[in-house]
Formats: C-alpha cells, sequence, structure tokens
C-alpha cells in the first residue's frame, strides 16, 4: 500500500502542471460551449374551455388534435402564418386548454402566440353569441305560441341559457426563458477533469496488477 502511495505521489510530482491543465480545460470547455447555446424563449397561455357544445372552440380532446392542424390554424388566423408550426398544446384539469409557442426571440414569441390566443378568443366569442341568439329565439318563439312554462323545449333552453359559459382566458400571454446556466456547466466540466485525472493516476497501478 505505502509502495502505490508513493509511486502515486511521484507521478503527481511529475505530472503536476498536466493535471492541473485537465480539469481547468474541461472546466472552461464546458463554460463556452454553455455559452454557445442559444436562449430559447416560450410564450404560453391558458384558456378555460366554455361549454356552448361546439367541436372547434370548447371540446379539448378536438382542439388538441385541430390545434397540430395547419389549416386549422390557418383559418383560426385568417393568414398562413410561418410560426404556426411552432404551437404545441396540451390540456389541463377543468376543461384548461394550454397553448405554448417557442422562439429565439422574445417579444417575437409572445405577439406570435397572442395573434393565435386572440384569433381564438374572437371566433370562440362569435360562436358563443350565436348560440346565445339561438336559445333566446327559443325562448321566445315558445312564449309567442303561448305554450305552458312546463314545456319541457322552454325549460331546457331555459336552464341552457342560464348555464351557459363562453370561453375566457385563464392565464395571459406569459414568457419563460430557457437557458443553459453557464456556471453549472463549468463546474461540472472541472469535476468530469478531476474525475480524468483521478483516472489517469489509477491506470499505471491497475495495469501493473
Amino acid at each position: 500500500m505505502n509502495s502505490i502511495l508513493q509511486r502515486t505521489r511521484i507521478r503527481i510530482k511529475r505530472f503536476l502542471w498536466f493535471l492541473i491543465l485537465i480539469p481547468v480545460v474541461t472546466g472552461l470547455l464546458s463554460y463556452f460551449l454553455a455559452a454557445q447555446v442559444p436562449t430559447a424563449y416560450t410564450a404560453e397561455a391558458e384558456i378555460m374551455l366554455g361549454n356552448f357544445q361546439d367541436t372547434n372552440f370548447t371540446n379539448e380532446t378536438a382542439l388538441l388534435q385541430l390545434l397540430e392542424s395547419e389549416k386549422y390554424l390557418n383559418d383560426l388566423v385568417n393568414s398562413k402564418m410561418s410560426f404556426l408550426d411552432k404551437i404545441t398544446t396540451e390540456s389541463k384539469t377543468g376543461k384548461i386548454l394550454v397553448i405554448s409557442l417557442t422562439g429565439d426571440n422574445k417579444e417575437e414569441a409572445k405577439e406570435n402566440l397572442k395573434i393565435v390566443v386572440d384569433s381564438f378568443m374572437g371566433k370562440s366569442n362569435s360562436v358563443y353569441k350565436e348560440r346565445v341568439k339561438s336559445l333566446e329565439q327559443q325562448i321566445k318563439n315558445t312564449n309567442d305560441k303561448s305554450f305552458s312554462n312546463e314545456d319541457e323545449a322552454f325549460y331546457k333552453a331555459e336552464k341552457e341559457l342560464y348555464e351557459l359559459r363562453n370561453s375566457q382566458i385563464y392565464k395571459p400571454v406569459n414568457v419563460e426563458t430557457s437557458q443553459t446556466d453557464e456556471l453549472k456547466r463549468g463546474i461540472f466540466g472541472f469535476l468530469v477533469g478531476l474525475m480524468l485525472n483521478v483516472f489517469i493516476l489509477a491506470i499505471p497501478e491497475i495495469l501493473r496488477d
């Protein structure tokens, strides 16, 4: 055991500068490589879907598929825009639709997602108003025909109108930054260099055995 330690000390003295250089180089390399990774910005918004029974605007399962469709998105914003293929969606408990968009420019990511969200809410609101108008007309027609208040169609329309809920912005567009931590990467690289040093010092003893 003493002979192993003695030989290791001799190797450390002989290759001291090389052993110092390895973790420094690996640390700096990791730091600069991490610094070269571009910052990504993810804009995200949450919409609580209404209950006015429209597949294109209130059915969360259908919307997850529709929002992956280029045609649906183009129709939604009334234009063909290059960023639409970067749109991603997911659903959360409570009929909440999460729409996000990732880009390398913070303001662009925010504005582009806002276009999609505003277009969705605008068209959803139009469909909602049409449903309200339709129900009000049903109720008016029932009254005009002097049907009894116990008439099933009358109560059904009134109940639906009372419970009808429009879609609304649950969380407005917000941008989060995804940035590599250069310092942590640098420290990690330095530790890797130290591990390499241990390996280098141990190889002669392993081969000797």
